[in-house]
């Protein structure tokens, strides 16, 4: 049986369509894992400087709930983060009325508070909220400083 001219191209072509498929493929591949490398060493460079900050960071999702905390805000609340993780951030505080996120992308004022302990022991304090490009725009950063251990 012979093949028509017309076959035989088509089959070139599908053939040279298929290879240049195949290079794109693994271009996407190397490309997405290369992202893929770059995101992990971005995410353990990110828990490097949020675990190892001095100061108590809390991440806050749109609804004000604490999404994300490092060690030290563990500690100054006395709450382990799977407690603290997915409290209203203002059931944290006595004055808790003032403690409303900014809208602004600018960080806030320090804002003196009482923060309550787990055990219930009032712990004062200081938080400046910050909202920016770092974060989604849905989320809000708080600093916290513990002020009953300064002179």
């Amino acid at each position: 049986m012979t093949e028509s001219p017309n076959f035989k191209e088509t089959i070139e072509s599908l053939e040279r369509q298929l290879a240049h498929e195949k290079v794109a493929r693994e271009g996407a591949e190397a490309s997405l894992g290369e992202r893929s490398r770059q995101l992990t060493v971005s995410k353990e460079r990110f828990h490097r400087v949020f675990d190892s900050n001095a100061s108590g960071i809390v991440i806050l999702d749109a609804t004000g709930h604490v999404s994300l905390t490092n060690q030290v805000a563990q500690a100054l609340f006395g709450y382990p983060a799977a407690t603290l993780c997915g409290m209203a951030f203002g059931s944290l505080f006595e004055n808790a009325a003032t403690l409303d996120p900014p809208k602004s992308t600018s960080p806030t004022k320090e804002i003196q508070v009482n923060a309550i302990r787990e055990d219930g022991t009032p712990v004062a304090g200081a938080i400046v909220y910050g909202v920016g490009d770092a974060l989604d725009s849905t989320e809000a950063g708080v600093f916290l400083r513990d002020r009953s251990r300064e002179a």
